[in-house]
């Protein structure tokens, strides 16, 4: 049965021939009202123009995935986590979908409470806003379109993942 489904495998280029997932960092920002930070994507980005995101980025050579997460958040929020402020929270795969191809992805899921520091936006972004962690599988259903596919389907989890990593702790 391996051996039948290897084979079909190799027929299959596209398949085979994917590359390696890109590592992502994403940082689930919260504040004091319990609200999650949504950054405005520049409609200069090359991938999803104008649709809003968590904080998130790419890990780059030598780099750990809590370093990526912490240099995300400095670069896009203006926000510094010293040592221990990070929570890691759920690693899944995905992938980014462009007109031409999908491109595989590990996300590494971070959370990190911000209180009420200011947002000091980077270029990337246009716009910030904090969205209340109950409301975002409803915004999801309804007005998904607004977000990259990665955030609608983190908004429909993260309530349910908060949770779980609660009771770990307990």
């Amino acid at each position: 049965m391996l051996i039948s489904i290897f084979k079909c495998m190799l027929r299959h280029k596209n398949y085979v021939s994917m590359p390696e997932p890109l590592q992502v960092a994403g940082v689930v920002v919260i504040n004091n009202d319990n609200g999650v930070l949504f950054l405005k994507r520049s409609q200069k980005d090359d991938k999803y123009p104008g649709l809003w995101n968590i904080v998130a980025g790419t890990k780059e050579p030598g780099e750990s995935i809590e370093e990526t997460a912490r240099r995300e958040l400095e670069e896009e929020t203006g926000l510094s986590a010293a040592k221990g402020d990070f929570s890691k929270l759920v690693e899944f795969d995905h992938f980014i979908e462009l007109p031409s191809k999908k491109i595989p992805m590990h996300v590494t899921l971070f959370v990190f409470f911000a209180g009420n520091e200011p947002i000091r936006l980077s270029e990337e972004h246009s716009a910030a806003r904090f969205i209340p962690v109950q409301d975002l599988p409803i915004i999801a259903a309804s007005r998904g379109s607004e977000f990259t596919p990665t955030d609608v389907l983190i908004m429909e989890m993260l309530e349910h993942w908060l949770l779980l990593a609660k009771q770990k702790v307990a």
